[in-house]
């Protein structure tokens, strides 16, 4: 329906409601325009309830472009590993800058996408930013609750991570040569596993476990599951090649 449709159809109507409907149709265009795909459930959820309404907000009102905001999200990121390091009464407010630096990094994607500006250089910077932040906080957090057996599970949980992109992006770009997502399992009954983890799932694991003190918790879930799903990366590799037969 245009807008002018729109107009004739609610005319005499309260202009609260012209103002509401005309915001949701805009909004769902700029849903289907930013929209990203093999995105994680969790990413999915928090891109349809806080990053596109903010994003959406930034590229209506605001001249922000996507590098200024990737570049703002340095300094929450770099904050929240000193306030998760010291522990203690500072844990919550780390894990809540960790949070935003999560939104942001969600948002510069988006309103890339919205505005149609895109660039290497700010697809390589906020990958970058991601790939050294996120280990550290894990390192960070193992650190603030003190004790070997802390620290030595926030190292573990630190490793994951950069250990799962380092075997995914070497085994498309060296061995098989493709981009595109690859399939866990034949009968493809098995590829919901790898759309339930991700960092999103992290920015509110974290979050949690700060506001009810059970951080260990979360370090001991990445630690473990993380181990598992690298571990389980090379079996499904494996298991590719024997089915294309490249072994």
């Amino acid at each position: 329906m245009s807008y002018h449709l729109l107009f004739i159809s609610l005319k005499g109507q309260c202009p609260l409601n012209y103002f509401v409907v005309i915001y949701t149709m805009k909004l769902k265009e700029f849903y289907a325009k930013t929209k990203k795909q093999n995105d994680d459930y969790v990413s999915r959820v928090a891109r349809a309830v806080m990053t596109k309404p903010l994003a959406f907000l930034v590229v209506k009102y605001t001249s922000i472009t996507p590098n200024q905001i990737t570049v703002l999200s340095i300094f929450p990121g770099v904050a929240s590993l000193v306030f998760l390091a010291l522990g203690g009464k500072y844990t919550l407010l780390g894990a809540f800058l960790f949070f935003l630096y999560g939104v942001l990094d969600g948002v510069d994607g988006i309103v890339a996408r919205a505005t149609e500006r895109y660039s290497k250089q700010g697809q390589w910077l906020d990958g970058i930013i991601g790939f050294v932040l996120v280990p550290l906080t894990f390192l960070a957090t193992g650190i603030g609750l003190g004790g070997y057996n802390s620290l030595l599970i926030g190292a573990i949980a630190s490793l994951c991570f950069p250990i799962q992109f380092v075997l995914i992006h070497y085994f498309k770009s060296e061995i098989v040569q493709r981009t595109e997502s690859l399939q866990i399992s034949a009968s493809g009954k098995l590829e919901f596993v790898k759309y339930i983890y991700g960092v999103a799932l992290y920015y509110y694991l974290l979050l949690f476990g700060a506001l009810f003190h059970k951080m260990i918790y979360v370090l001991l879930f990445f630690a473990v599951f993380g181990t598992m799903f690298w571990m389980g990366t090379i079996v499904v590799q494996y298991l590719i090649l024997r089915r294309e037969k490249k072994l």
